[in-house]
């Protein structure tokens, strides 16, 4: 192994590349990535290699590294993030280019998904959620002027203050992410979404390919306050345009569906933004945990006032039970979530979102799922008998994610 680190300091790419190569042959066991640890320096020295192969070789030594969660940990509390967003800053989706060179698109897509993959690993660790909120390094090329008709829009508001503080502070503190999520969630790529018809083949292959793994990202990170924050008051577009009407269709992949779900589940945690997430999700959620079958099956008075675009849904003949066990839990718990904060109880009463899942209790067969049923009607109910409802809701533990 020792031999294997000289070569892979070369200043010939080609032995470095055989050697990146004859390290990652090592990553198949445990045993294996046990004596590539010695290796780690040089390796995270190769992650910014100017080529293309090598960069990538040793970012996927590095995936298959953090089976070992001591290493994974480690790799978490390093330069890696920083070294690895560098990579991000570089991929030029649009002209096809990673740094001045041009290169296929599925290459650049790889690259991308490599790149975005590690970082998925590391954010599983509270440490790499923090180091990747709180990246320091450059802006990203194609975000700058965005940024800088922000902080004009800022000057502009001076009345308020302490807003524009709070609103500073909190954009510079994710200002890394914020920008890779504007880099690859492109605005003007989001209105074509929006105009396009809801099971368009672009939307699914948009959300099948790379940037599921910013998904995946935002997810981990979402187990953060700041992360959640960060993504619910900046990611609005995306998740409106994009993740949700995605759950809706008929052709999407479940392993898709599960992130995406599991994100949004993840913001309805914050108790400061129920009313923003309620607003944005349950149409969406209502909709896959119901039929247009049960709802006729209500009396009027029953569900006259659930949202507007709940009955676009059920005029469209898209009232569909949600089939994947963890996203029909998920897309529950979303509402116990809701339940944490008196402003979301009011709504979900108001709405009578109640009647959706007394329904769905009645055909469930999981137990899982009918627990998280009369835990929501539990909570929904203390107001109304004078309870204390102040108490946590779901412990936080319970948001982190699996590994994959």
């Amino acid at each position: 192994m020792e031999k294997l680190g000289e070569f892979l300091k070369s200043p010939s790419a080609n032995i470095r590349l055989q050697a990146i190569q004859g390290v990652f042959s090592h990553t198949g066991t445990n045993e294996g990535i046990k004596g590539i640890k010695i290796l780690i320096p040089h390796i995270l020295k190769l992650v910014n290699d100017e080529n293309l192969e090598i960069s990538t070789t040793s970012i996927n030594v590095l995936i298959n590294s953090c089976v070992d969660s001591n290493l994974c940990t480690s790799l978490s509390k390093s330069s890696t993030i920083d070294k690895v967003l560098k990579n991000l800053q570089i991929a030029d989706l649009k002209n096809n280019k990673i740094g001045k060179k041009n290169h296929k698109k599925e290459v650049i897509v790889s690259y991308i998904k490599a790149n975005l993959m590690l970082i998925m690993n590391l954010t599983r660790e509270e440490t790499g959620c923090e180091k990747l909120l709180n990246s320091q390094i450059e802006q990203i090329s194609n975000t700058q002027e965005s940024n800088k008709n922000h902080k004009k829009q800022q000057n502009t508001n001076k009345k308020n203050t302490k807003k524009e503080k709070t609103t500073e502070t909190k954009n510079k503190q994710g200002s890394v992410i914020l920008q890779l999520i504007q880099k690859l969630f492109d605005p003007e790529r989001l209105k074509e979404h929006k105009n396009q018809k809801k099971d368009s083949q672009k939307t699914l292959q948009e959300m099948n390919d790379s940037n599921v793994y910013l998904v995946n990202v935002l997810m981990n990170v979402t187990q953060t306050v700041t992360g959640r924050l960060l993504v619910i008051d900046f990611m609005r577009p995306a998740i409106k345009d994009l993740f949700l009407p995605y759950i809706m269709s008929k052709r999407s992949k479940v392993v898709v569906r599960q992130t995406i779900i599991g994100l949004i589940r993840n913001l309805c945690y914050e108790k400061e933004r129920h009313v923003v997430m309620a607003n944005l999700i349950l149409p969406y959620v209502m909709a896959r945990l119901t039929t247009k079958e049960m709802i006729e099956n209500l009396d009027e008075e029953d569900y006259e006032k659930f949202p507007a675009l709940f009955f676009q849904f059920m005029k469209q003949n898209r009232l569909i039970i949600e089939t994947d066990h963890k996203c029909r839990k998920w897309l529950v718990e979303c509402l116990v979530f809701l339940t944490g904060s008196r402003t979301g109880r009011d709504l979900l009463r108001e709405i009578k979102v109640y009647y959706v899942l007394r329904e769905l209790d009645e055909i469930e067969e999981e137990e899982d799922i009918s627990e998280q049923i009369y835990q929501y009607v539990q909570i929904v109910n203390l107001d109304e008998i004078g309870g204390n409802t102040n108490k946590q809701v779901v412990p936080l533990d319970e948001l982190k994610i699996s590994k994959k």
